[in-house]
């Protein structure tokens, strides 16, 4: 996995339906930072819409904090703001992802 040349940052309070063009302009990922869900419910609804729209035009998909959901939502790895450093078990999840 290399690391993206372009990142989006993305939260419910956006326009989603613009980012299969930002992905076809050069995005080539998009990172779901939602602080304002009101249940891991919603945050996994919001994950999987931002992966249904970015993933067929090529860009991948990481989710903010949260390794659990990354996985069960399919998101090709997770942001962890405690380490800017990819550590072994975030690399492990994102190959198994």
């Amino acid at each position: 996995m290399t690391v993206p040349r372009l990142l989006c940052l993305v939260s419910a309070r956006d326009d989603l339906t613009l980012l299969p063009g930002l992905v076809e302009a050069g995005v080539d990922a998009v990172q779901v930072r939602e602080k304002h869900a009101p249940d891991d419910r919603s945050l996994l609804a919001l994950l999987e819409r931002v992966i249904a729209l970015v993933r067929p035009v090529g860009a991948r998909v990481l989710l903010n904090d949260r390794l659990d959901l990354a996985l069960a939502g399919g998101a090709d790895g997770v942001q962890d703001r405690k380490s800017t450093r990819l550590n072994s078990s975030h690399r492990c999840i994102s190959y198994a992802v």
